[in-house]
């Protein structure tokens, strides 16, 4: 079982990689995989194995990094409570 995950996450590695490479994909910042589960959940552990991976083969010219959700979600909150201030100070009405 362990072995067939392994051959898995290879060639998705393998086949991400040579969809980016087709495309041109040539990032210039820090990637970041947004994880929808938290810390230690079976996203998490997958994105974390696949990063490795990429990290192993270097198969992105820049670095990748894990973001769970949980974390995204609250800067993302901060986000939208200061988009909210502008909005009012600036006059534009906003629903919610």
């Amino acid at each position: 079982m362990n072995r067939i995950l392994h051959v898995g996450l290879a060639a998705g590695a393998i086949l991400i990689s040579g969809a980016c490479a087709a495309q041109g994909f040539k990032p210039t910042r820090t990637i970041d995989f947004i994880v929808h589960t938290g810390p230690g959940g079976g996203g998490d552990v997958h994105a974390r194995a696949i990063n490795a991976i990429f990290e192993k083969e270097k198969l992105l010219p820049v670095r990748a990094t894990v973001v769970n959700g949980a974390e995204l979600m609250k800067s993302s909150q901060e986000f939208i409570d200061q988009r909210r201030d502008i909005y009012k100070l600036a006059g534009i009405k906003t629903y919610r």
